[in-house]
């Protein structure tokens, strides 16, 4: 019997030694997708909402993923009404190399060429993901200030959710529409794609189209075009108003003095009712004053 304690050795078989430099391999290519989660993909297009108003919004990386071009439609409004303008005046914002940004937005209102509200905007990448906050601030209608979050991913499956999305929100049920005409002291009905006749020496004083609706998404901005005859072109600028509810009425009075010369001419008018852009609900008019119809 030995007088030295006995030794246990350990012996790795072959089969062990390959597991574990596979293991080993694993490890080391892990540390490196890490940190590439940080960051943005170079180019891509990601795609999300804001929460207050579920405004879309975009944010365009670019090719050398170290800026990223932001937009949103509509700086999100926390008051009943608000609404920027039409124009979105922004540049590229710088993404640092954790992936974080920030950068502002300003709203122009075409016709006067007059900014009327702005957008600050932050946030970060992780991958295919982004996430980050939005402050508004409404130049003429402080009450409307606020700050909310928005998310928005990467790839053709997060275009395509939110296109479908946006569609989606856009489409109303009309339940009516007609014009009522000013003329004289009377107010006449006609049907929408209708024709009124009326005596040329007693012009239309005013134009109002109506339409009803239902089904309207509550909080999403809509625009309002009255298009006439070439001598009265577009009557006013867009307008941007937002849905309060998901079923009402449109209807905005176009009285003489907004056309050129004060004349509501003779002619063809067409009133639209857009969504992001797309006309969602029209309907026409056609004013025909002769002197036929005066009396005498």
């Amino acid at each position: 019997m030995s007088r030295y304690p006995r030794r246990t050795l350990a012996f790795t078989s072959p089969r062990a030694l390959a597991r574990l430099a596979v293991l080993a391999g694993l490890v080391a290519l892990a540390a490196p997708a890490a940190a590439t989660a940080a960051g943005p993909v170079r180019g891509a297009k990601y795609t999300g909402t804001t929460v207050q108003g579920k405004q879309p919004i975009g944010l365009k990386v670019a090719a050398s993923g170290k800026s990223v071009t932001v937009s949103i439609e509509t700086a999100p409004a926390f008051c009943q009404g608000g609404s920027a303008g039409t124009r979105q005046i922004t540049k590229p914002a710088t993404i640092s190399a954790g992936g974080s940004f920030k950068g502002s937005i300003s709203y122009e209102f075409e016709p006067e060429k007059k900014i009327t509200a702005k957008l600050y905007f932050s946030g970060r990448f992780s991958g295919r993901t982004v996430k980050g906050t939005a402050r508004s601030e409404f130049l003429l209608a402080k009450e409307c200030d606020g700050s909310t979050s928005f998310t928005a991913k990467a790839g053709a499956a997060a275009a395509r959710a939110a296109a479908h999305a946006q569609a989606a929100a856009s489409k109303l049920r009309v339940t009516k529409h007609l014009w009522e005409v000013g003329q004289g002291g009377n107010v006449h009905e006609v049907a929408a794609g209708g024709k009124l006749e009326y005596c040329a020496a007693e012009p239309a004083t005013g134009l109002t189209p109506v339409i009803a609706y239902s089904h309207a998404p509550v909080g999403k901005s809509y625009t309002l075009t009255l298009a006439g005859p070439p001598q009265s072109g577009t009557v006013t600028g867009r307008v941007k108003i937002k849905f309060a509810k998901a079923s009402g009425r449109v209807s905005t009075t176009y009285a003489a003095p907004s056309f050129p010369q004060h004349q509501i001419a003779a002619g063809k008018y067409t009133f639209s009712l857009l969504v992001s852009g797309k006309t969602v609900a029209s309907e026409s008019l056609t004013l025909d004053p002769t002197e036929g119809r005066c009396a005498g």
